[in-house]
């Protein structure tokens, strides 16, 4: 069984480390944000052969800011508009989703 790494980043290092993670060949498995007393504490998580790393990054609770990494892994906007919906998290470059039809459309 393997051990799951935490990396504690500021929000400065986000991209950078999120690109390196791509770099490697990592997947992206999850974004989650948790509520904490006056912070947002968001997880990215990824998979590179059966094991698990993740980055964290506290965010202040009044009025919080991102970049997106949707430049780098485009299934994080649907992450980032979820953690925009429910915890008002501005994220920045944030791509917006809507369905047409039966389609998913980016824009």
């Amino acid at each position: 069984m393997s051990q799951e790494q935490i990396e504690l980043i500021t929000i400065d290092a986000l991209l950078e480390k999120v690109r390196t993670k791509k770099d490697q060949g990592c997947r992206l498995v999850q974004i989650s944000a948790t509520q904490l007393p006056g912070q947002i504490e968001l997880t990215y998580s990824f998979d590179l052969n059966s094991q698990l790393t993740n980055l964290r990054l506290s965010l202040p609770g009044e009025e919080p800011h991102l970049p997106s990494i949707s430049s780098i892994y485009l299934c994080s906007i649907l992450y980032e508009n979820e953690i925009h919906d429910l915890f008002g998290v501005q994220v920045a470059d944030r791509k917006s989703t809507r369905l047409n039809s039966s389609h998913l459309v980016i824009s």
